[in-house]
């Protein structure tokens, strides 16, 4: 009998800190798994603004002046469609005819 509750004893033991290891282990992973989820947040923020910056697309069609990079001097009016518009202004293109030498 005495073997018995001193088995029983230090199996409670050992549940117990087994109990609050695992409790430790939880509260960890909740910390972590809500600063992944915080930091997915303010990145698809971040990228949601920067996306926000340029300029939009547009319906339809636009009349461009279209610098060809390399070669400022070649500038000419050409029509895009409207999805194009945000790629051409990048690299320097603005909208509208080119102006007069």
């Amino acid at each position: 009998m005495l073997l018995v509750g001193t088995c029983g004893f230090k199996s409670e033991a050992i549940l117990l800190v087994f109990d609050k290891k695992i409790k430790e282990v939880v509260h960890m992973w909740k910390l972590l798994s809500s600063l992944l989820l915080t930091s997915v947040i303010a990145l698809t923020l971040t990228a949601g603004l920067s996306f926000a910056k340029g300029p939009k697309p547009k319906p339809g069609k636009v009349e461009v002046c279209h610098v060809p990079p390399g070669n400022p001097f070649n500038a000419h009016m050409i029509v895009i469609a409207g999805y194009a518009f945000e790629s051409h202004m990048t690299h320097g293109d603005t909208e509208g005819p080119c102006p007069e030498p």
